[in-house]
C-alpha cells in the first residue's frame, strides 16, 4: 500500500487528501 502512495504524483496526493478533509468536514457539519 505504502509503495503505491509512493508512485503517485505529490500534486495527486495532496488533491485527494483535500477532497477527504472537505468530505470528512461535510460529514461531521451535517452530524453536528
Amino acid at each position: 500500500a505504502s509503495e503505491l502512495l509512493l508512485s503517485f504524483p505529490d500534486a495527486a496526493a495532496a488533491e485527494v487528501s483535500i477532497v477527504f478533509l472537505c468530505y470528512h468536514h461535510e460529514l461531521f457539519a451535517s452530524i453536528l
